[in-house]
């Protein structure tokens, strides 16, 4: 019962709450939008029209009817959280108030944060002459977002906060996880959007240097005397503000909570969702540089073999995609830096540089298996339909094709290797790890996937041809699947065979006993002579009990022997 009710409060206040938001937007739209912050910039006659009286009572409606749901129902939640007893401490940790307030100040901080920086970015080019010969974006509506969003997001913040201060049931559990998801989703997304900003900034720049190396007012914005980089250089300087400050206070906040002590200060230094962050930073990372490096060796290959695409000198295709990615790849050398030092303290059992090698493998493999897929097809084109290629497509495949295979061979075969390395000498450890084992059954549930589609796509051509219908393109209409089969087939049956090694995995040696500097190193002793009458030759009566495995986990004792019974 007490979960059915908080779903129905919760619910319920959730509904009101968005009509206040919706009521708050159209109302302040309206007046915006009469005081000139519209995109004719007159509102003379703005609240005068009979389309924005209309809107304007239907707002009002709205707003009275969202206030009395909202405030009626939310009354009652703040009652049930008021208080140092049990009832309300239970409350503040439920998981339906961690959703609610998680969801509710995620979203409307990622729309506030964007509508802002979508403002600020406009207005500053305008103001320093950058301006377009239409109207960018119209301030009234933006603006009537980002106060809303803005507001919600700092109440909901607050009332967490408030949540925290009570005590100590936040600090385990699913409240907790749920409350981390928040506060590292967060520092996700603004990382994200300052990263971007930067590598926008350095993509302008190295347009303008290609393009206009002498200096001169190359492509100018239409009805001004700016030069086209103005607008988007002002974009990416706010964007690395505006998100880069959504960044620090929340990844400041969790790096004083991790430094805290006492149980809050454990608990944030134990937590899984510290962990996943900063592996989801390194495997965004890896996923950028990836596509700069990518797109460089695509498009210079394409120059290379005569297609004009009209882009610019070759420099600017070899060194700008990759150049806009090394803030991301600052990003994922650093986060996986951090995730390996936290390691000693984190959570029992996750091993950051285990993760970050599996995640890299798995982006690796991945454009490997697209390049191979590519190449292959290109063969067997060239083979069984060589009319379906034209002039141009198959160099613009065999790039795409280069690209692909050659950043996956940068990517998969040193982590791949390494994780074999620790397999050899770590046994067991290594082939039961969680990591391990989602890297191998991800790619082969990819592969038993893709293969079994194409060879559906195959059957079926197949098909249509023996029951006698027209087939005027089987050839290559069956070139792009077989291919795809191939390498499927090829990865699958390489990772089911390692998944069978794994499930017999080799035995690690025991570490031999350490000799002291200038000793002779031990020799072992010759097996007794059974037939000798020394006393000490005689077995003992009961043999004593082997010492366990320090590999077995069991028991608190590993490593000494038990009394003889």
């Amino acid at each position: 019962m007490a979960t059915a009710k908080r779903l129905y409060l919760y619910i319920v206040s959730g509904v009101g709450l968005g009509m206040i938001l919706w009521s708050c937007y159209s109302l302040l739209h309206i007046l915006l939008d009469g005081l000139g912050f519209g995109p004719g910039g007159s509102g003379s006659t703005a609240l005068s029209s009979n389309a924005n009286k209309d809107a304007l009572s239907m707002a009002i409606a709205v707003l009275g009817v969202g206030l009395l749901v909202w405030l009626f129902h939310w009354g009652l939640v703040v009652a049930m959280v008021s208080g140092q007893e049990d009832a309300p401490a239970a409350e503040r940790a439920s998981i339906v108030r961690s959703v609610y307030l998680a969801v509710i100040g995620f979203t409307a901080l990622a729309i506030a944060a964007y509508v802002w920086a979508t403002i600020a970015s406009s207005a500053i080019a305008d103001a320093i002459g950058a301006k377009l010969s239409y109207s960018a974006i119209d301030y009234s509506v933006y603006v009537a977002i980002a106060l809303p969003a803005t507001a919600a997001w700092a109440y909901h913040a607050f009332v967490r906060a408030q949540d925290l201060r009570h005590g100590q049931r936040l600090i385990a559990g699913a409240a907790a996880w749920v409350s981390r998801l928040y506060l590292y989703g967060a520092a996700f997304i603004g990382i994200v959007g300052a990263i971007n900003g930067v590598a926008s900034l350095i993509s302008a720049i190295g347009y303008q240097l290609a393009m206009n190396p002498s200096g001169a007012q190359y492509g100018m914005l239409p009805g001004s005397s700016a030069p086209w980089w103005e607008r988007p250089a002002v974009a990416a300087l706010v964007a690395i503000a505006i998100w880069g400050f959504v960044w620090l206070i929340h990844w400041l906040y969790s790096n004083r909570l991790r430094a805290s002590e006492g149980p809050q200060g454990v608990a944030e230094r134990t937590s899984r969702v510290r962990v996943a962050f900063l592996m989801l930073v390194v495997l965004w990372g890896v996923e950028t540089v990836a596509s700069g490096l990518i797109l460089s060796i695509w498009m210079s290959t394409m120059r290379i073999l005569g297609l004009d695409l009209g882009s610019g000198p070759l420099w600017y295709l070899v060194i700008v995609p990759p150049a806009t990615t090394i803030p991301a790849a600052l990003a994922w050398a650093l986060h996986r830096r951090r995730g390996i030092a936290e390691s000693a303290t984190g959570p029992a059992g996750v091993s950051a540089r285990r993760i970050s090698g599996y995640l890299t493998a798995l982006v690796g493999i991945g454009l490997l298996a697209v390049g191979a897929s590519v190449l292959l097809w290109l063969a067997i084109s060239k083979v069984i339909s060589p009319a379906s290629l034209d002039h141009d497509a198959w160099k613009w495949s065999l790039s795409m094709s280069a690209g692909y295979l050659v950043v996956g061979a940068l990517l998969w075969p040193i982590p791949w290797l390494f994780a074999q390395r620790r397999r050899r000498f770590e046994g067991v450890i290594e082939t039961e790890s969680s990591s391990r084992g989602f890297y191998l059954y991800t790619i082969v549930a990819a592969s038993t996937l893709i293969s079994a589609g194409s060879l559906a796509l195959i059957l079926y051509r197949l098909a249509r041809w023996a029951l006698g219908l027209p087939e005027p393109g089987f050839a290559s209409e069956i070139t792009a699947p077989l291919a795809a089969f191939m390498v499927a087939v090829t990865l699958l049956a390489y990772h089911a065979i390692v998944l069978v090694r794994d499930a017999n995995p080799p035995a690690v040696p025991e570490p031999a006993a350490p000799v002291a500097p200038g000793a002779a190193p031990q020799t072992p002793a010759a097996p007794p002579d059974p037939t000798s009458a020394t006393p000490s030759a005689i077995p003992p009566a009961t043999p004593p009990v082997p010492r366990r495995s320090s590999r077995s986990g069991s028991g608190s004792g590993s490593g000494s022997e038990a009394p003889p019974s």
